[in-house]
């Protein structure tokens, strides 16, 4: 796990991680953001360097963790519809770190979709297409998720 630590305008940025995230995994099928049994491996591992940021992670006891993708769009909004050109597909992501105070409503909101519910939600906005055809590789794309998460971290200070 790596420990970095950034200084901005808006104050210190600590970041914990266990993969490279700008580096995207060739293979969808063999990837995992961390290896091992349960990944408490790496956790383990990365207890020193946490350590001398927080002290007290060496005493502390965990039962659980959550592990997740940084995941941003281009303009910092959740993407929640059916994918164009795929028939059947819909995509639910992009909240990031928000993902666990929204999940419950987008998973909501999905479920009514898929279902061809009526929703009381505008979700045009959050459309997967609104971007047009996107190469995930692709360096301005990549460039355009990054500034995007730089614009979150501001709007929290």
């Amino acid at each position: 796990m790596a420990v970095s630590r950034t200084a901005s305008a808006s104050g210190t940025n600590w970041k914990f991680g266990a993969f490279d995230a700008p580096e995207l995994p060739t293979d969808p099928a063999a990837f995992s953001p961390t290896t091992g049994d349960e990944h408490w491996d790496l956790l383990a591992a990365a207890a020193d360097d946490v350590a001398r940021f927080f002290p007290g992670i060496i005493d502390a006891r965990f039962s659980d963790y959550i592990c997740g993708l940084s995941s941003y769009t281009p303009d910092g909004r959740i993407i929640l519809g059916p994918v164009p050109g795929v028939s059947g597909f819909w995509a639910v992501a992009g909240a990031c770190g928000h993902g666990i105070a929204l999940s419950a409503g987008m998973g909501h909101l999905a479920t009514d979709l898929i279902l061809g519910k009526q929703s009381a939600s505008d979700w045009a906005e959050f459309s997967p297409g609104r971007f047009g055809p996107v190469d995930p590789f692709e360096a301005a794309f990549r460039v355009r998720c990054a500034v995007a998460r730089a614009a979150k971290s501001r709007l929290l200070a």
